[in-house]
């Protein structure tokens, strides 16, 4: 199963049944606590018109340094979660889903860097064990091997004190973010996997949170 498991009551329901990814079953929920970061990339154009043909990526990256509940494991120390959705468009610019990979990785796979009160910067580096689905009516799932992630934050914003609910989209990926009385920067973000950069940043932000959340991708996946 590749459902991590959280609590999010009405706004999980609200959130998936307005997705058509409910049907593929590319609905991630889980919970976090302790400082970590987060991000979301692109390939798409940020300007002029996307090319047919072109596979474009769209990556979320997320690491924690604790309490991460996944299909029932609590993984009590260091964690990363990866998810890169790659489509084309058609000539009408309409995206054709090409396949989704994600991983998880925990404990001694991952190197994080992330200081609890400061929260000027943080660093992530994991051996992650990779999916891929392909298909979208009958998705089929491969194992793709174990892939480097790596990606760094530079602070930008005021220290933040926080409890939200707040939602980030890109072209195929929607997150929705339950957080109680934590802390949180904005920030500047590069990242890749194997060596290949994510893209253009959509958002970042370092943060010591508690928090719980659904990721979904949507469009077609």
């Amino acid at each position: 199963m590749r459902r991590l498991v959280g609590v999010l009551g009405v706004l999980v329901a609200l959130v998936v049944a307005a997705s058509p990814a409910q049907a593929a079953g590319t609905a991630f929920h889980h919970s976090t606590r302790g400082p970590g970061a987060r991000a979301l990339w692109t390939t798409f154009p940020t300007e002029g018109a996307p090319q047919p043909g072109v596979v474009y990526a769209d990556t979320y990256l997320e690491t924690a340094a604790a309490a991460v509940r996944d299909d029932g494991t609590r993984f009590e120390d260091k964690f990363l979660f990866v998810d890169q959705v790659r489509y084309t468009v058609d000539e009408a610019g309409n995206r054709i889903f090409v396949s989704e990979t994600w991983g998880i990785a925990g404990g001694d796979d991952v190197s994080l860097t992330a200081p609890a009160l400061s929260l000027k910067s943080a660093s992530v580096t994991a051996e992650v064990p990779l999916t891929t689905c392909t298909g979208i009516e009958e998705p089929v799932c491969v194992d793709a091997g174990t892939a480097t992630v790596h990606a760094s934050w530079t602070g930008t914003g005021e220290l933040e004190r926080f409890g939200d609910v707040f939602r980030v989209t890109s072209n195929t990926i929607t997150l929705v973010y339950r957080v109680q009385a934590s802390f949180r920067r904005e920030a500047t973000a590069t990242g890749g996997m194997n060596g290949t950069d994510f893209g253009t940043l959509l958002f970042a932000e370092i943060s010591n949170v508690s928090s719980s959340e659904v990721f979904v991708c949507h469009g077609g996946c």
